[in-house]
């Protein structure tokens, strides 16, 4: 009986060994199709170009690699059915789909990390767009920035940052004055405009410091006081040709800045920090105001 046993163990073996030979062969050979996910393909992003069409067509976003297009990423209507992803033969390159909610997400990826890679495994999906590996509280630095200047109390635009006339400059929070010596603020309870209703103001020169990472920005400034009229004030960012002897009168409000037409280079940081300085150079009123400054990428 043992004999019998061990006979009918070793006759098992034989036959799955037999088994997998021959169909790693047939696999080798081509006659069988391996069922395996197709490995996996990187290829870095170099450049990317955002489409916004018309109806009926929907958005769509490039990426190329090489000067040469390799893939389309889609967007579909929120809660529409996604196709499957597609590997275009005819020209050679990868159509991936998303629903539209994710275009800002997508944009935002491409035009804040790098490098980006695009990953391919194949038409069964996990495909999609990666960074590199981040280490915890990489803490990166924002691009762009919209300050609301005034009180402590007062309403804050939505989507803005507020910014008082007691915040220093600090590294942990990157943005905030130089001193705040002589700085001061008011809040004039209207116009509704929460960016204009309140500023922050003072009759000696401070500067405002923003981090940012190197590179070309606009920047905008909204001036004015429901009360009162102001003259002659100065602005100034990093090495740019500066707005001299701007001028409002009370409930007058004046938006000017850097990308403009009158003004339309942009402003150049080179050392991780955008500089604003502001000056009064007296008149009939001796206090400079600011009430918001937007930044943003030019």
């Amino acid at each position: 009986m043992k004999i019998l046993k061990k006979h009918i163990v070793l006759t098992t073996l034989v036959l799955i060994m037999l088994i997998f030979a021959t169909v790693v062969g047939l696999t080798t050979l081509g006659v069988l199709t391996p069922t395996t996910v197709t490995a996996l393909t990187q290829t870095r992003v170099e450049d990317y170009v955002v489409t916004y069409y018309a109806k009926p067509f929907s958005p769509q976003i490039g990426l190329l690699n090489g000067g040469k297009y390799f893939a389309i990423l889609k967007f579909e209507p929120n809660g529409s059915i996604l196709p499957p992803d597609e590997e275009e033969t005819a020209t050679n390159y990868a159509k991936l789909f998303y629903h539209l909610e994710d275009l800002q997400n997508c944009i935002d990826i491409l035009r804040n990390e790098n490098p980006v890679y695009f990953n391919w495994i194949g038409v069964s999906g996990g495909n999609g767009i990666t960074t590199l590996r981040d280490p915890v509280g990489e803490n990166e630095v924002p691009t762009s920035w919209q300050f609301d200047f005034g009180t402590a109390d007062s309403p804050v635009e939505s989507g803005w940052t507020q910014v008082t006339n007691t915040m220093v400059y600090s590294p942990i929070r990157g943005y905030g004055w130089d001193n705040v010596v002589n700085l001061d603020a008011r809040d004039r309870g209207s116009p509704v405009d929460y960016l204009q209703r309140d500023f922050v103001f003072s009759a000696t020169d401070h500067t405002f410091k923003v981090d940012l990472p190197n590179g070309d920005y606009d920047v905008t400034f909204d001036v004015g006081d429901r009360l009162y009229a102001h003259d002659l004030m100065n602005f100034y960012v990093e090495n740019e040709i500066g707005f001299e002897g701007m001028s409002t009168i009370a409930n007058r409000y004046i938006i000017f800045g850097y990308g403009y037409w009158f003004r339309p280079n942009h402003v150049t940081v080179t050392d991780g920090v955008m500089e604003i300085r502001f000056h009064d150079a007296g008149g009939s009123d001796v206090n400079w105001v600011i009430n918001a400054i937007k930044i943003a990428p030019a």
